[in-house]
């Protein structure tokens, strides 16, 4: 699989959580798949941009196949990333 961009569709099987208290699990479990520089959370609940400084990255992140965060609740939040094919800016602030 080729990847081109840094940036991927990453969406939640479940939404039973406060975003506001789980921005930095999630942030940490995006993480294990590379560098991360920024994650675009301006269209959740529908989905998330997470941006890597390497494309591998992405394709680490698309083909991992337990791909999670546990919410400060203790639940288990199970998330599916999907190629881009369009880049979103990341943000200046």
């Amino acid at each position: 699989m080729q990847i081109a961009y840094h940036q991927a569709i990453v969406t939640f099987q479940r939404a039973d959580f406060e975003l506001k208290d789980d921005i930095e699990n999630i942030v940490k479990s995006l993480q294990l798949h590379g560098n991360l520089v920024d994650v675009n959370f301006d269209y959740f609940p529908h989905f998330i941009v997470p941006t890597f400084t390497k494309p591998e990255s992405v394709k680490s992140l698309i083909q991992f196949y337990s791909l999670k965060f546990d919410s400060k609740k203790g639940v288990e939040v199970p998330m599916k990333a999907k190629q881009m094919s369009f880049i979103i800016p990341v943000s200046n602030s």
